[in-house]
């Protein structure tokens, strides 16, 4: 099975990453997805297991963010969600 996302494509590579709140405004990236071609204006990722304890630790009220990003081969990355 496979998670999706739609959202308008220029036929770039792009991936995920999913941050856990530390401390005020502050986060912590946990995990980074692979970097998917759009097929179809749809990115298609392999599901992603991730421990509870990862996320929140003791904290089960701790927020989750999940970014998707536009892939660049500079390395500057644009936010798209």
């Amino acid at each position: 099975m496979k998670m999706r996302a739609s959202f308008p494509s220029n036929g770039g590579m792009n991936f995920f990453l999913i941050h856990k709140q530390v401390a005020g405004n502050v986060w912590k990236p946990i995990y980074k997805s692979e970097i998917q071609p759009a097929r179809s204006g749809h990115y298609e990722w392999n599901v992603v297991n991730v421990l509870s304890a990862d996320l929140a630790g003791d904290d089960i009220e701790r927020e989750v963010r999940i970014d998707f990003y536009i892939s660049q081969k500079s390395g500057k990355h644009k936010h798209c969600g």
